[in-house]
């Protein structure tokens, strides 16, 4: 069985519904993957939730990273490359991330102030679906 390529606008509804994925980043030169929670924001970003004070959360300062999401049961899987941006946080409530960015902060306090959240802009975007969802785009 062939997999089948997914367009732009089922990626992003599938992104919209992923609650975890994997980050792709470079952690002392050497390629790492870390499962985060992810969220889909109104203006297209991915949101991504990383441990305070880890080596994810200090690699990912302006990086360019690669994400992936997917749901082998279906049979899709989904992949980003973007850059990541530091989320500055709302003035009325610092758990509710916005879609704005600040460079010069660096990555914000999450809801538990163990984590923190950044915002991954999607600039490459494409998936493929091999099992039942590839039957149901026929």
């Amino acid at each position: 069985m062939t997999a089948r390529p997914l367009s732009a606008e089922d990626c992003r509804r599938l992104l919209g519904e992923a609650v975890v994925g994997r980050v792709a980043f470079t952690d002392r030169a050497l390629p790492a993957i870390a499962a985060v929670p992810c969220r889909l924001t109104p203006a297209g970003d991915l949101l991504l939730t990383v441990p305070g004070g880890s080596r994810l959360a200090g690699a990912m300062h302006d990086a360019v990273v690669a994400f992936q999401v997917d749901d082998l049961d279906q049979g899709w899987t989904v992949t980003v490359v973007g850059e990541v941006h530091d989320v500055e946080p709302a003035p009325a409530d610092r758990t509710d991330r916005t879609d704005r960015t600040d460079r010069s902060t660096g990555p914000q306090a999450g809801p538990d102030d163990d984590t923190v959240v950044v915002a991954l802009s999607i600039d490459v975007l494409h998936g493929q679906a091999t099992g039942p969802l590839r039957q149901a785009l026929r």
